[in-house]
């Protein structure tokens, strides 16, 4: 009984002992990666969702922050055919070893997840890079995430009237399943006021 006392307490002074080590390091994140050494993060772009797995430590750090709010970058990297094992239902994937999260990116590689689908030979073989700008990071995971995560709820039209313009506001609801709070993300679309 004591010894198994001495071995949980042993357990809990080098956790202890790990944490302080990280914050005295600089580190703002202790995560756990998955088996090879990475992150899956589901993003949204416009309300469509896909799955990238991230392998770079700054990557997964500065995933996080996006997740919590703390940064505007997006992902940018390699993709490639197929859905690598955890991009379903796109047939496209980031290559893991190349993602990373930015501040600037070339229009070239910006675009939504379905039409990068819709014309996946010259993604893949043409621009070679996606770095979706209005991407948000909406969850984090040591594994795949489930359909569920992946769900996106229907936009629903608002109408705005301004003295002079009339904007037109469409809203996307995303759930976030961990919290069960709801983020929203808006596009504008002016129009000339009748």
């Amino acid at each position: 009984m004591l010894l198994v006392a001495v071995t949980v307490r042993s357990k809990i002074l080098v956790i202890a002992g790990v944490v302080i080590i990280a914050l005295v390091a600089g580190s703002s994140y202790l995560y756990l990666t998955n088996e090879q050494g990475g992150m899956y993060f589901v993003v949204d772009v416009v309300g469509e969702r896909f799955t990238m797995l991230v392998v770079n430590p700054e990557a997964i750090k500065s995933a996080l922050d996006n997740m919590n709010g703390l940064n505007n970058m997006h992902p940018i990297g390699v993709i490639d055919f197929g859905n690598g094992g955890f991009n379903a239902p796109w047939n496209w994937h980031y290559k893991p070893e190349t993602v990373e999260m930015t501040d600037i990116s070339t229009e070239v590689c910006d675009a939504e997840p379905h039409f990068v689908q819709e014309n996946l030979d010259y993604w893949v073989n043409t621009v070679k890079y996606y770095c979706p700008w209005s991407a948000r990071i909406i969850s984090a995971s040591q594994s795949i995430p489930t359909q569920a995560t992946l769900s996106k709820t229907a936009m629903t039209p608002l109408l705005i009237e301004l003295p002079t313009l009339r904007l037109r506001l469409r809203t996307s609801g995303l759930k976030d399943t961990k919290s069960g709070f709801g983020r929203y993300t808006a596009r504008f679309i002016a129009a000339p006021r009748e």
